[in-house]
Formats: structure tokens, sequence, C-alpha cells
């Protein structure tokens, strides 16, 4: 029952099966103001833009005073874009482009684990030729 309850809050704030936000959701900071912005990946429409700004809302993690979740699922916010109809697309082709960093001490643990494995693994034989 409370999943049921947890679905009928998020209703005002996401997208329907036709691609569209409902309309007459207000902003839940200033309750006066339309939300454009879509929050990815949740893909919340609850923020207007004026209350983005002036609560820091950004998924940019470089600043640890910036907010970066969304008010109404708590789920971390890695883009924020218009509402155009076309944001979702937009969104799945950045992920895609985005190559994550790795530590440096990551990958030379990585490459110094997969000599180790060569060393330690005999030359398979090949059965036909026994």
């Amino acid at each position: 029952m409370e999943l049921v309850k947890d679905f009928l809050q998020l209703r005002p704030f996401t997208r329907r099966r036709d691609g569209k936000y409902p309309t007459g959701t207000l902003c839940v900071y200033c309750v006066n103001i339309r939300p454009t912005s879509v929050f990815f990946p949740c893909q919340h429409v609850c923020v207007c833009n004026d209350c983005i700004k002036s609560n820091n809302i950004s998924p940019d993690y470089a600043s640890s005073t910036d907010w970066c979740a969304c008010p109404v699922c708590m789920a971390d916010i890695r883009l924020i874009l218009p509402h155009s109809g076309k944001e979702e697309e937009r969104y799945w082709r950045w992920d895609l482009e985005i190559k994550p960093n790795l530590p440096s001490q990551f990958k030379q643990e990585f490459k110094e684990a997969g000599k180790r494995l060569n060393k330690d693994v005999a030359p398979t034989r090949d059965p036909r030729r026994s």
C-alpha cells in the first residue's frame, strides 16, 4: 500500500505515457511558478528555474554547497535539461558520451592484477595434439 501512496505522490512530477508532463504542477519550493526543467535520471519536473538558481540545485559535484538531489525522490541529479519533448534523447546521448575517470592507482593495480593472472594460468593444450 505504501508503494501506491508513493506513486500517487510522484504522479504530478512524472512524465505521462504520451511524453508530456501534467499541467498545473507548481514548483515544490516556491509553489508559484510552473517548473520547466527536467532532472535526470529520475525525469521529474518539480522545481522552477528561479528556484534551481536560488537554491544552487546543480549536478556539479565540484562544489559541496550545491544541492544535487531531486527534492521529490532524492535521486542524484546528473543533468538538468529544459523540457522540450526531446530531453530524454538528449540525456541518453550525453550519458553515452561520458567516459568515467578512473583513479590512476586503480588503473595501475588492475594492470598488475592482470599480469599476475597471466603468470598463474598455465597455457592450455590442444587436446587434439596429445
